[in-house]
């Protein structure tokens, strides 16, 4: 008896390809880059950092926690993301992934 057949797996990398093709890209510093795919990579798995509403959303301080970077560290490069338009911070604490 054959295996049911596997679903295919993503290419490795499609994701961060897909944010260097952005014009903004060229743009960021390097720091900011990289929070730019960090962030598109947590929000695969914490949709509310794209879609926040009342029952959830992403707070800063929890993002740099699960990222491992230095809070201070992630809203200094959120000031470069928020002046591009990628992301914004709707309060002080609570985070918005607009362009992934």
């Amino acid at each position: 008896m054959k295996p049911p057949p596997c679903k295919p797996l993503r290419r490795p990398g499609r994701p961060v390809r897909h944010l260097m093709a952005d014009p903004r890209w060229h743009r960021l510093p390097l720091g900011a880059r990289a929070l730019w795919v960090e962030m598109s990579v947590l929000a695969d798995a914490r949709p509310e950092l794209r879609h926040p509403d009342e029952t959830g959303h992403m707070a800063l301080r929890v993002m740099a926690a699960l990222m491992e970077i230095d809070p201070g560290e992630v809203l200094n490069m959120m000031g470069f993301l928020t002046q591009h338009g990628i992301a914004r911070l709707l309060d002080p604490d609570i985070v918005l992934l607009e362009a992934f």
